[in-house]
């Protein structure tokens, strides 16, 4: 998020034992009613803690406390509006925007924060209008902070390609722009310039060999053109330069698996395990690599691990499905069946995979899969072929 980024281009966070000693005098003061004992500056440490853990209702409960005691000050005002806009609240920040202008607030601050809220507000047309007016009086230092809310403006106005080229210019200024780096690619699939991007994030790369996010961007770009070896090498150089982003080690795990490498796609994913919470994904992915290396048992393990995180997956069922039948077990049927139902009611569709299966399950003996995908898809006529000829093959011709 945005104010992630402005926390690592402008300062550095205080030591977590620091924050935590904060944390603890905060508690104690606002139980007894003293707040008003700490000080503004350890207020905004805090509440610029509470942001960076996407803990914005106790982020606007500090800042609205905090403003109680220092009435009409702007950084206060400011940490309250955008934690409002964060929680796409915009009304409420226009009204307090109003407040902060009248105190003197900064204006380029303002300017940006009342363009945010108009696109929220989806007066998509008027923020463009002022976003236009305000490239012209802004100054060289911060040309990146209103490239990027124009980024934000375009990709909600669906003009995706205008969002890329707005994301480019971000990171032409601040090439290690976190919220660019990590949009960009997304913005790039969806306006089809991958080619572009490609060749853009090599560049970068060239400038910069330790920006581990434009390796994973190029490591994209390169899955997108089928260039599965340079995807490969650059998923695991951005592992390496950032070893905390989960999406680099999967990514990397995915194309190991596309061309037959499940060994290496293991290596990635036990990488990431070790230094994050469990993960649905990453467990099913595990689990993948497992059944890819012909090693069912393992792979079961796994996916049911995978299950209890992520009970409405139904690719996890589909993947146990095959191991049960493989292993000769369509006393699970019922199971499977149930699942099923569930995933494709929040789904709303069946996918060729689950046809394949009630194929499988029809092998075995059993219509009952075949039956359920009549009923929850009852516009595909090849779910009623395959029924009816499970019916037929058991002699039942009137039915």
């Amino acid at each position: 998020m945005d104010h992630k980024v402005n926390m690592n281009m402008q300062s550095t966070p205080p030591p977590r034992e620091v924050v935590n000693t904060l944390l603890t005098s905060y508690e104690t003061l606002s139980k007894a009613g003293q707040l008003d004992r700490m000080s503004k500056s350890d207020i905004l440490v805090l509440i610029a803690h509470f942001r960076e853990e996407d803990d914005w209702n106790e982020a606007l409960r500090l800042s609205e406390e905090a403003l109680t005691i220092h009435r009409m000050d702007g950084e206060l005002l400011t940490h309250q509006i955008e934690i409002l806009l964060e929680c796409k609240r915009p009304g409420e920040a226009m009204e307090l925007l109003a407040i902060l202008e009248q105190s003197g607030g900064d204006e380029i601050t303002s300017a940006c924060m009342r363009i945010k809220a108009m696109t929220q507000m989806d007066e998509v047309d008027m923020a463009r209008v002022l976003l236009t007016e305000l490239k012209y009086r802004v100054p060289k230092s911060r040309m990146a902070e209103v490239h990027l809310l124009e980024a934000q403006v375009c990709s909600r106005n669906g003009d995706q390609h205008a969002a890329y080229t707005a994301y480019k210019e971000v990171l032409k200024i601040q090439p290690r722009n976190r919220t660019a780096l990590e949009r960009i690619w997304l913005a790039s699939e969806s306006s089809r310039n991958q080619k572009d991007s490609l060749q853009f994030h090599l560049e970068l790369i060239d400038q910069d060999p330790y920006n581990g996010m434009a390796w994973f961007n190029a490591g994209q770009a390169h899955y997108y053109l089928l260039r599965y070896e340079e995807a490969m090498e650059a998923f695991e150089y951005a592992g390496l330069l950032e070893p905390q982003f989960k999406l680099t080690f999967c990514y990397a795990a995915e194309v190991a698996l596309a061309i037959g490498e499940p060994k290496r796609a293991l290596k990635n994913l036990y990488d990431i395990q070790q230094r994050i919470e469990p993960d649905g994904e990453i467990l099913k992915q595990i689990g993948q690599c497992y059944q890819a290396m012909e090693n069912p048992s393992k792979a079961r393990q796994y996916f049911l691990l995978a299950r209890n995180l992520n009970p409405l997956d139904e690719e996890i069922y589909y993947r146990l499905g095959k191991i049960y039948m493989l292993e000769k077990k369509p006393v699970l049927q019922p199971v499977i069946l149930n699942v099923l139902s569930i995933s494709t009611i929040a789904m709303k569709t069946i996918s060729p995979d689950w046809r394949k299966l009630a194929g499988r399950w029809q092998a075995g003996g059993s219509g009952g899969l075949l039956c359920k995908t009549t009923e929850l898809a009852p516009e595909l006529p090849e779910s009623w072929v395959r029924y009816a000829e499970f019916k037929f093959s058991r002699g039942l011709t009137r039915k």
